[in-house]
């Protein structure tokens, strides 16, 4: 037997027998607890530098943006109502900030808007806390353009 191929036969003296263990291997392991829910923090943009090789619809973007990261991992909020309101002054200034930066036709803002919000919209609506507040029916899509749902229109203005 070569000792230097660790795929070789091995005689039937070394072979490892299995023997059936009644009610199955190791014993199941408790669940471990789930992390303590985060404190309800307002989510607030972040002060970030410029941001070099951004389009600039995607400069005028950028604080939006930054909250959605924050706004997806939080477990509770103290001021849904602010929220949208800052929310709606932030989309607001999303499109004056694009103006001012590039020459952009009104149907370009307006889907920029469009996806904006619905991606908002979408993070809030799966939240723990978005149901309290009754979000699916004071949503930013509602607010701006007059639709409770973005459904496939969503994926339309990406095409």
């Amino acid at each position: 037997m070569n000792h230097d191929d660790p795929f070789a036969d091995f005689d039937e003296g070394e072979a490892t027998i299995l023997k059936p263990i009644p009610g199955g291997g190791r014993r199941a392991q408790p669940p471990q607890a789930s992390p303590p829910a985060r404190s309800a923090t307002p989510v607030s943009p972040v002060d970030l530098p410029e941001r070099k090789g951004l389009s600039p619809l995607e400069t005028a973007a950028a604080p939006l943006l930054d909250l959605v990261a924050g706004l997806k991992n939080t477990h509770s909020h103290p001021d849904v109502a602010g929220l949208q309101r800052q929310l709606v002054q932030e989309i607001q200034a999303f499109e004056s900030k694009a103006r001012q930066l590039g020459e952009f036709d009104e149907q370009t803002l307006t889907r920029a808007r469009y996806v904006l919000c619905a991606t908002l919209d979408d993070i809030i609506l799966n939240t723990p806390w978005s149901q309290q507040f009754g979000w699916a029916q004071k949503t930013l899509q509602g607010t701006f353009f007059r639709k409770e749902w973005a459904g496939d229109e969503f994926f339309k203005l990406l095409d």
